[in-house]
């Protein structure tokens, strides 16, 4: 049996948003897949990302006067910021919606910092959240173990303030970086990265 997503989707007011990096990925790959309209949406505060993404018609570039369009720069408090500027267009984005289902990244920026506050934002207009959200995966980072282990800490502290949140969302999926603590070692041993 083939599901017809668009319909579903549609039918029940589910949004798909994808906050950051990682997220506005994943938000235009559905796009292209099951094809766009209004849903999803690409929430992220990098303008050049925002661009690159071709299937997702919805795109909002939060904290204007923040980033300026830069990005996060790995800060999740930017990030933060970014989102709180931003609070009446995610707002209108998100009106019309009784579902969404947040994708995003936490790798230390706009994902990290931005998702709490949509949350809060779709908790505050009685919005049924769902989260989906991976942590870093250890080999896209550069080899450098302090920047590294520094990433992979912020990484941590989004998933924490995130599940810190429970009452905003009725389900989330985390991503375990344990898995991907035991891939780098592999990799290390064998000299694949230094």
């Amino acid at each position: 049996m083939k599901f017809d997503y668009k319909k579903i989707i549609s039918e029940n007011k589910i949004g798909i948003i994808g906050v950051g990096g990682a997220g506005g990925i994943i938000a235009d790959l559905f796009a292209k897949t099951h094809g766009s309209g209004e849903n999803p949406i690409a929430i992220d505060s990098d303008l050049n990302a925002l661009a690159c993404k071709k299937f997702v018609k919805h795109k909002i570039v939060i904290g204007a006067a923040v980033c300026k369009g830069c990005g996060c720069r790995a800060e999740p408090d930017t990030g933060r910021r970014a989102a709180r500027e931003s609070e009446a267009d995610i707002r209108r984005a998100l009106n019309g919606f009784e579902r969404i289902i947040v994708v995003t990244g936490l790798g230390g920026g706009c994902g990290s910092g931005a998702t709490p506050e949509i949350l809060k934002i779709a908790n505050d207009m009685d919005i049924q959240t769902t989260v989906v959200a991976a942590v870093a995966f250890n080999v896209e980072i550069p080899p450098d173990a302090d920047y590294g282990n520094h990433l992979m800490e912020t990484a941590k502290t989004a998933s924490d303030k995130i599940k810190g949140l429970a009452g905003y969302f009725d389900f989330i999926a985390l991503d375990d970086r344990s898995a991907y603590n035991e891939i780098l070692t592999e990799l290390r041993k064998v000299k694949m990265l230094r």
